[in-house]
């Protein structure tokens, strides 16, 4: 069954809360968060909170969204990242292919307890995630300014982070993280501006992103302009 079908099955938006958006980039990023959302999957408009339940299983989606991914990597974009697995950590690489010259070369020592790491659709931002029981340390690599930053994202849980997703807005200028930590209330989410620093958490319980599809993808089904 195709996926605009599927959407056609779903049940109606609802709000999650009237906390208001972040200042800067994530205040109206575009595009819907796909979420894993309790046993099934979501979407979510981050400009208004407000949640779509989709009947679709959150493992098919996130193979569909895996294919995506290396589909989109065919063509060659200006930034190539490599990351390398280390002994004691991950070395991430950064190439500026139209310079022919490398951006960035930074090792993540395996200090705390969970690590993870993802790249923006041009290859421009690349965040590395890692988690521990008091804070979350966020570290954007910038590889059109050729500067590094890092922001904390604070939790309350127990314990540190078994899970963690990161996906990022179609126009890259906001990036959602996702974490399930033993003794958590279920996935947490946060909306990150690569900009500003600016963190701001979700107001649902148990949301956990699998992807940032733009407009274009959803917007007809979902009753919103294209």
């Amino acid at each position: 069954m195709a996926l605009a079908t599927l959407l056609l099955l779903a049940g109606i938006w609802l709000p999650l809360s009237s906390q208001p958006s972040p200042a800067g980039a994530c205040q109206d990023p575009g595009g819907f968060l796909l979420v894993e959302h309790g046993d099934g999957t979501a979407l979510i408009d981050p400009a208004s909170f407000a949640t779509h339940e989709l009947p679709l299983d959150p493992d098919v989606v996130r193979v569909a969204e895996r294919a995506r991914d290396l589909l989109t990597r065919i063509v060659p974009g200006r930034w190539h990242v490599e990351r390398t697995p280390e002994e004691d950590g991950l070395r991430i690489e950064v190439i500026d292919r139209r310079l022919d010259a490398q951006v960035f070369d930074v090792s993540f020592a395996r200090r705390i307890e969970l690590a993870a790491s993802a790249v923006s659709p041009s290859g421009r931002l690349t965040v590395h995630v890692q988690a521990n029981n008091v804070a979350s340390e966020v570290t954007l690599l910038d590889a059109q300014t050729g500067v590094s930053r890092r922001v904390d994202v604070p939790h309350d849980a127990r314990l540190a982070a078994y899970t963690i997703g990161v996906a990022f807005s179609p126009d890259e200028r906001c990036v959602a993280i996702s974490m399930e930590r033993v003794g958590g209330e279920g996935a947490e989410t946060w909306l990150v501006d690569p900009e500003s620093d600016d963190v701001l958490a979700l107001p649902a319980a148990n949301i956990f992103v699998v992807a940032w599809r733009p407009d274009q993808v959803w917007g007809t089904t979902l009753g919103r302009s294209a």
